[in-house]
């Protein structure tokens, strides 16, 4: 299943997947993911936890070793980025 990162993959990594393509205001769901990630990777610092990232995997948040996460293969799908391409017009 693909994830979703919360960092190491630019500033705009789930506005990319979810939101405008072309810049604009994020949506409620670039926001609520943003909200989730951010509690989770703050909340895992408090606790010692480092070397974790927040993911999205389908519909679930979770933090994973950092290691898991840079080795984990990226999928790039090319129909979803076309057909952002058309709306970001």
């Amino acid at each position: 299943m693909p994830l979703i990162f919360g960092t190491g993959h630019g500033h705009r990594g789930h506005q990319q997947l979810f939101g405008s393509a072309g810049g604009g205001s994020p949506t409620h769901q670039d926001r609520y993911i943003a909200n989730n990630m951010g509690y989770m990777a703050v909340d895992a610092v408090i606790k010692g936890n480092t070397g974790t990232v927040a993911v999205l995997k389908g519909d679930a948040f979770e933090m994973i070793p950092l290691e898991e996460a840079l080795n984990t293969e990226k999928i790039f799908n090319k129909e979803l980025y076309r057909r952002m391409k058309i709306l970001s017009i």
